[in-house]
């Protein structure tokens, strides 16, 4: 599918709202979940950093994938100049919280970095009122499977 637009930062709220700017899913062919991203600042980072989520969305393909989401998944935001490194953070999904076992409702609980850039550095990261982010998730390296996690295959 295509991507969305992207959003100009000057439209973002600068304090924390009831609605968080947030993507269209995106939809690895590899994992086959819909992940819709999401930013904004969550308690402890509230008006001091750029907060970055995703959080599993229902999907046609829910009962052929196996759960739970055992895929590590890195945040990086982008330096559209390319004079600097990119931000990155990567974390694994815990196989026991609710927010990676196979959504129930249309959308599991959020996960992520509450606390991914201080806003003090997101200037360098800006073009044109626009913050790029790139999400990967990676399919090659999954978790182990403890052994009280619930599998569903």
């Amino acid at each position: 599918p295509p991507l969305p637009s992207p959003r100009p930062a000057s439209s973002c709220p600068a304090a924390p709202s009831r609605h968080p700017p947030s993507s269209n899913p995106l939809l690895s062919p590899a994992a086959g979940a819909p992940l819709p991203p999401g930013g904004d600042s969550r308690p402890g980072g509230e008006g001091t950093h750029l907060s970055l989520f995703m959080a599993l969305a229902k999907g046609p393909y829910d009962d052929l994938l196996p759960w739970p989401f055992l895929c590590k998944v890195t945040f990086y935001l982008l330096d559209p100049w390319r004079r600097r490194p990119a931000l990155r953070e990567t974390f694994a999904p815990d196989p026991c919280s609710t927010s990676f076992q196979q959504p129930r409702g249309q959308l599991n609980v959020a996960s992520g970095s509450p606390l991914f850039a201080p806003h003090g550095q997101l200037q360098n990261y800006l073009k044109d009122d626009t913050l790029y982010v790139k999400v990967v998730v990676d399919t090659l390296l999954t978790l182990p499977i403890p052994p009280s996690a619930p599998l569903k295959l």
